[in-house]
């Protein structure tokens, strides 16, 4: 991006950028499995037969808790989705100063050269 004549400022705004929305669609992917696990949990608890004699896992009456055993209030689905964001964000922060340094370009640089016998690689 450098060549193309961004600034730091705009790789940074970039990179955090990207970290965040992977921190976002981790929350967001996390929320959505607990939802379905949440669903899956009470309406199999729900069907369970208790009057027949069918097997019973809970030591609790199933129907003094109305059949949810597990909730998920919204505030705990916000506070995750904004936790995921932010160590998303902390992670993008933590490796990006030194990213522009030359020591890290040196780095990162991979030289090829072509020998008689194929490419070999110096690093």
């Amino acid at each position: 991006m450098k060549a193309i004549g961004a600034t730091d400022r705009d790789v940074m705004t970039i990179f955090l950028t990207e970290a965040a929305l992977v921190g976002f669609s981790g929350g967001v992917a996390g929320v959505g499995l607990s939802l379905f696990v949440q669903n899956v949990v009470n309406t199999a608890l729900a069907n369970v037969p208790q009057d027949q004699g069918g097997i019973t896992f809970l030591p609790i009456d199933p129907s003094q808790i109305q059949g949810n055993l597990f909730v998920i209030p919204s505030e705990l689905i916000l506070f995750a989705v904004t936790l995921a964001t932010l160590v998303g964000i902390g992670a993008g922060l933590f490796p990006g100063p030194a990213r522009g340094t030359p020591a890290a370009r040196a780095g990162a640089q991979v030289r090829v050269r072509i020998t008689a016998g194929g490419l070999s690689e110096n690093l």
